[in-house]
């Protein structure tokens, strides 16, 4: 089964394109992978009070994940380091088989595995 790593790019951009980015990546295959540092990033930004216009957003993608776990649809996994995006690029790094969900332009310099986009409301693999 493929793999696919979500970035919390790619899900505050999928949200807001209203994407159902859980089932497309689900019915095409992937296994999805949220790291635990992406999951308190998002709701770090739910509290923000600078992040106005991504705060509703993350407050959906956090309820979007919730039941996409409790349909075993996600697996959570656990990063080493302090930096979310570097975390990301090292796991990727050692894992190569894995495709990266981001569109964080500096992440995706930093990783070489194949990229699941986000373009004109869809996702292209």
């Amino acid at each position: 089964m493929k793999k696919v790593l979500l970035d919390t790019s790619f899900i505050l951009n999928a949200v807001k394109s209203k994407i159902d980015f859980i089932e497309e990546l689900f019915l095409n295959g992937f296994q999805i992978l949220i790291p635990n540092k992406v999951i308190k990033e998002l709701q770090k930004v739910s509290k923000s009070y600078k992040k106005l216009k991504f705060r509703n957003n993350a407050k959906i993608a956090l309820e979007i994940l919730k039941k996409a776990f409790n349909e075993k649809k996600l697996k959570k996994i656990s990063l080493k380091g302090r930096n979310v995006d570097s975390s990301i690029a090292e796991y990727l790094n050692e894992n190569s088989d894995i495709f990266l969900a981001s569109t964080d332009k500096e992440l995706n310099k930093k990783v070489k595995n194949r990229k699941v986009i986000l373009r004109y409301k869809k996702i292209e693999f």
